[in-house]
């Protein structure tokens, strides 16, 4: 990925949601800063010849920017854990209105290495059986009671 120019970005999708956690770069050159987006839209997103506001207006999330990634070596990210099932990777482009030490437009060349993170815990549910059996104790139970009181 470049922002020489124009900003390439690579999608990345998956069947259930996901937290990304880190990314490790494998190939840097002269500058490596990225941005990472979500989806959070409801709709299947259509981002061909989007601008970057554009993104914004149609369910894309601005995640972070971060500065000076080293070839090699992971970066944290997504400090709050957030989730999604479609992320974006780009080269970093002030456009995304996120500023800061480091953060340069135009001259970083990167190749993405590696992702790491994690899938949404499952639901938890009430198991059926053990709700049935104290269902079944407690009317039991009251059963009785009742009978004792007729006695």
């Amino acid at each position: 990925m470049d922002g020489n120019g124009t900003v390439d970005m690579v999608t990345l999708a998956f069947s259930d949601a996901v937290m990304l956690s880190a990314i490790t770069l494998g190939w840097t050159k002269t500058d490596s800063d990225i941005s990472v987006l979500r989806y959070t839209g409801t709709s299947k997103p259509a981002i061909n010849g989007k601008s970057i506001s554009g993104l914004f207006s149609s369910g894309w999330e601005l995640v972070g920017s971060y500065a000076d990634l080293t070839s090699g070596t992971a970066k944290s990210i997504n400090p709050l854990g957030l989730y999604s099932s479609l992320w974006m990777i780009s080269a970093y482009s002030s456009s995304y209105g996120m500023t800061g030490t480091g953060l340069s437009n135009g001259n970083d060349y990167v190749k993405l290495g590696s992702i790491s993170g994690k899938t949404a815990p499952p639901p938890t549910h009430v198991p059926e059986p053990g709700t049935l059996a104290l269902m079944g104790a407690a009317a039991a139970g009251f059963i009785a009671t009742r009978r004792r009181r007729k006695a």
